[in-house]
């Protein structure tokens, strides 16, 4: 084939020929198009123009020699992916999904499998030749072995966690839909249900040297002597929630002590478990022993610390951590209680609304997560110096099923909900039962039948 490129021809072996505009722009959309199919998170060099030729072969290969053939997956309600060939005045689209998310409750050995449904769209020129589309889901697990000095994509290592097909879907069952807007192209719609078991691992994406990530890819299927066929994928995101009989982690978690005779402190937060993308409620008072002790400020700040022990998969063990949080607490009160000065703080702590800054306790495939909040108290001493003390709090961040997190690793809030104004987020124990008393969702019955 001949390549022109900025009015140069560049000879090549290829059976198609594709012409390229002699624009800026087209140059540019091309490059975007090349960069999105192409991307590494681990890799930063870019594509260069001088091998453009072989990548645009490759991409032939890759959507198929038809230029209009494409694929789409179909949440409920929304399209949520759409491949359009780069190599045709078309752009690669990706679009929202309202349920690109699977929910499990409970631990692995209580969840219950949990269905993924959803339609698969196949468009194509009138009078093509395909059999249908093949659905697949597929886990993977990707580790490196947390050297520093080895960041290329071949020091990582991809293992198979997951796989689950449904049966092909063929054109002679499908659904065929026609366009008057359209009338050279051919849809065709099947429904789809994969059943994700309750035992499979959550997604994890909290550390930089490993993680475990889902997607969902259809491919046409075709005879043995056509080009590869259009293929697309969609990330899906597994949640693991807790199970409704989670009543202990209702407890809230109190430490009190004595700081070397000087200080007397209490710090609690209302309940062991907080919901990601919501808040932890501190209490915190601090009771001078000796007279002139005054706490000057307060911080808190909150740990995710990464452990890895190998597994069934033979992982190099790893351990380490990260700051996902820091918060300056307000001294709100003084007051003195048996001629002792008490200073008491009370504040909710925000957590990132990123899910990508802080990630839920999780314990998968070798792979473990933690939090502790560490609590700073700097105090002025009688004779005019300062002092640091510190104390340590273990929370369980959990996903909530009200908030859970989509395959584009963002937080999928209800309509109803108006962020940390919410009564629920400020308390953060959304989707667990509340304590006896609060009536939250109580509803008046008017009458009673018999």
């Amino acid at each position: 084939m001949s390549l022109a490129s900025g009015g140069n021809q560049i000879p090549s072996s290829r059976s198609s020929i594709v012409m390229m505009r002699q624009t800026t722009l087209l140059r540019t959309s091309l490059y975007r198009n090349i960069k999105i199919l192409f991307k590494d998170e681990h890799s930063p060099r870019k594509p260069a123009w001088n091998t453009l030729a072989p990548m645009l072969s490759f991409l032939s290969r890759l959507v198929g020699a038809e230029g209009n053939a494409h694929i789409s997956i179909r949440s409920e309600l929304r399209i949520i992916l759409i491949l359009y060939d780069p190599l045709a005045d078309h752009l690669y689209h990706v679009g929202r999904t309202e349920k690109d998310f699977v929910i499990l409750r409970g631990p692995p050995e209580e969840a219950t499998e949990q269905p993924l449904q959803g339609t698969v769209r196949l468009r194509l020129p009138a009078g093509h030749k395909v059999l249908g589309v093949r659905l697949c889901m597929n886990g993977f697990l990707r580790h490196t072995e947390h050297d520093a000095d080895s960041s290329t994509p071949d020091s990582y290592r991809t293992i198979s966690v997951f796989e689950q097909e449904s049966p092909p879907f063929l054109i002679d069952h499908g659904h065929r839909i026609v366009s008057e807007d359209e009338p050279d192209l051919e849809t065709f719609e099947w429904p789809f249900v994969l059943i994700v078991p309750g035992d499979v691992p959550e997604t994890f994406q909290g550390c930089g040297r490993c993680s475990i990530t889902y997607r969902l890819g259809a491919t046409t299927i075709r005879n043995s002597s056509s080009a590869s066929p259009p293929q697309t994928y969609r990330t899906i995101r597994i949640n693991r929630a807790l199970s409704n009989s989670a009543f202990t982690l209702m407890d809230p978690v109190t430490i009190e002590g004595t700081w070397s005779d000087t200080l007397r402190y209490s710090v609690s937060i209302a309940h062991r478990a907080v919901a990601l993308g919501t808040t932890i409620p501190l209490e915190m008072s601090v009771t001078a022993l000796k007279e002139g002790v005054e706490v000057l400020r307060a911080r808190c700040r909150l740990s995710e610390s990464h452990e890895v022990t190998g597994g069934r998969h033979r992982l190099a063990a790893f351990t380490g951590d990260r700051q996902v949080a820091e918060w300056a607490i307000s001294i709100q009160s003084r007051d003195r209680k048996e001629d002792h000065q008490v200073q008491k703080m009370t504040q909710n702590l925000p957590l990132p609304k990123e899910p990508k800054r802080c990630s839920p306790d999780v314990a998968a495939l070798g792979i473990q997560t933690s939090h502790v909040l560490h609590v700073d108290v700097t105090v002025r001493q009688p004779e005019g110096r300062t002092s640091s003390y510190r104390v340590t709090l273990p929370v369980i961040l959990f996903i909530s099923p009200q908030l859970p997190i989509d395959g584009s690793e963002t937080f999928v809030w209800p309509e109803d909900m108006t962020g940390t104004n919410d009564v629920t987020l400020q308390n953060g124990v959304l989707d667990i039962p509340p304590i006896y008393g609060a009536h939250l969702e109580d509803k008046v019955l008017d009458t009673l039948s018999p």
